[in-house]
């Protein structure tokens, strides 16, 4: 490795953070945990739906007929009335990079392989079947392959039973290892709680701040 190439700045090291500027992702059924730098900045996105039920519950026929024989509508401001039909689960895009500062195949290649591991289904040893990545609704961890996945961002905040959509690596091909090996990647992992949250929900994902 030349000295070109070689990346020996300390602030590229996650051995050299505090665990509040860094980014855990961890899986029980891989028995495994990646560490990241914390991205400077995380956008949440919370959404409720509401639709308008009212509207169009006219029967066409006696719509039609009202307007031209009486040249009204049936239709009033009241039928427009929002109503709550549910909120989605929140979902996170964590922009993540990986640096090596002695070993490649540790620090850069072997995160994103265990990122991927956690998106992607697992093969049963009996017939080869899939067995789904992420946690299940109901069941033992035993009976159904549960693979409880938790992120935790800094120290405020920390996402327990988690959904991983997915995992967009970019390999940084220009600085290499005389073995080929890269030396820096990106990867962009997307994650959604597994249920919708209420407020209060929302509000005990957040840590003690110490």
């Amino acid at each position: 490795m030349t000295k070109q190439n070689k990346i020996s700045d300390r602030q590229s090291d996650t051995r050299y953070f505090s665990p509040n500027f860094l980014v855990l992702i961890s899986s029980s059924a891989n028995d495994s945990r990646v560490v990241a730098r914390l991205p400077e900045e995380l956008q949440m996105q919370l959404a409720s739906e509401w639709d308008t039920p009212l509207v169009g519950s006219t029967p066409g026929w006696l719509e039609i007929g009202a307007q031209e024989l009486l040249g009204k509508s049936f239709r009033t401001q009241f039928a427009s009335s929002q109503v709550w039909s549910g909120s989605s689960p929140i979902e996170i895009t964590l922009p993540l990079e990986f640096y090596a500062e002695s070993n490649p195949k540790t620090e850069v290649i072997s995160p994103i392989v265990e990122l991927a591991k956690m998106a992607l289904p697992r093969k049963s040893g009996e017939g080869g079947q899939f067995i789904p990545p992420g946690p299940r609704i109901f069941g033992l961890r035993e009976q159904t392959g549960n693979d409880f996945i938790s992120i935790e961002i800094g120290n405020f905040l920390i996402f327990t039973k988690v959904i991983i959509t997915q995992v967009n690596p970019t390999f940084v091909t220009r600085d290499m290892t005389k073995l080929g090996l890269p030396l820096k990647a990106s990867c962009e992992v997307t994650f959604r709680t597994m249920f919708s949250l209420s407020g209060g929900d929302f509000a005990r994902m957040f840590k003690d701040i110490k």
